[in-house]
C-alpha cells in the first residue's frame, strides 16, 4: 500500500505504514470473519506465496471452489497468458470492460511479483511497525516473522 500511495492508488492507499498495517488488518479480519458469520462452504483463502509456489494446484482448487471445471491444459494456457512478466511489459492483457474494450493497469501497477518483497522494501523501523498492529492476524493467517507456515 505505501508503494501504491506513490502513485496509482494515491487516491485511496494510505501513505504511512501504520495506516497501511491497519488498513490490512481491517480488511484481512473483516473477510475473516464474514467466513465464520455466513458460511465457511462460500469463503475461500488464497495466499500469493501459495499461488506462486504451486500455481496449477491453486488455481485448481480455485477453479473447483467456484464450480467451474477446467483441464490442466486450460491452467497452462491462463499461466501462460497471466504469467507476472508478460502483464507487466504490456501494462496487463487478457481483460476487457462491459463495452469490450481492453484493460490496461496503471504505470507502477505491477511492482515485482516476489513473495516476501516487503522484507526488502521495508526499513526495520516500518516492518516493527506492521508486525506491531498486525502480528496476531499475521499469525492466524500462517505467517509469521520469517515465511509463511
Amino acid at each position: 500500500m505505501n508503494a501504491a500511495s506513490e502513485g496509482w492508488g494515491g487516491y485511496w492507499a494510505p501513505s504511512n505504514t501504520k495506516a497501511s498495517a491497519i488498513e490490512w488488518y481491517r480488511h484481512v479480519k473483516a473477510a475473516r470473519t464474514s467466513r465464520v458469520a455466513l458460511n465457511s462452504d462460500i469463503y475461500l483463502e488464497v495466499h500469493y506465496e501459495d499461488l506462486l509456489n504451486d500455481t496449477v494446484r491453486e488455481l485448481s482448487r480455485i477453479f473447483s471452489f467456484i464450480g467451474l471445471p477446467i483441464n490442466k491444459e486450460e491452467i497452462q494456457s491462463a499461466i501462460k497468458n497471466q504469467a507476472f512478466d508478460k502483464q507487466k511489459k504490456e501494462g496487463g492483457v487478457g481483460l476487457r470492460d462491459l463495452k469490450g474494450k481492453e484493460i490496461k493497469e496503471p504505470e507502477g501497477f505491477f511492482r515485482k511479483g516476489m513473495i516476501d518483497s516487503w522484507k526488502k522494501d521495508l526499513s526495520l523501523y516500518q516492518k516493527l511497525v506492521t508486525w506491531r498492529f498486525t502480528r496476531k492476524l499475521m499469525k492466524e493467517c500462517g505467517y509469521d516473522w520469517n515465511e509463511k507456515r
